[in-house]
């Protein structure tokens, strides 16, 4: 009903999430990102689903967007480290 409201496509995002639609939560995780780029919940969802289904390049980039907003988010710093672990990298 409002296309222009950013949390309803992230509480659709989520509800696809529980559904193990990972695909669409993503597509409107991305809705979410775009109307509201510093939106938390859907940087979190998406770095979520990036480590669930193994990508961990792109759950590291997620990561590191969503420490630019919240740099003292706990447990930020461990998971960014255990993906350049994942991806063999070492961190600069």
């Amino acid at each position: 009903l409002m296309p222009q409201y950013a949390e309803g496509w992230n509480k659709r995002a989520t509800a696809y999430y529980m559904r193990g639609d990972f695909k669409r939560s993503l597509e409107d995780i991305e809705q979410t990102l775009l109307l509201e780029g510093r939106h938390f919940g859907a940087l979190s969802g998406k770095a979520g689903i990036f480590m669930e289904i193994q990508d961990y390049r792109k759950a590291l980039e997620a990561l590191q967007a969503l420490k630019q907003i919240l740099p003292h988010q706990p447990k930020i710093d461990r998971q960014i480290e255990e993906m350049y672990s994942k991806l063999g990298l070492r961190r600069s």
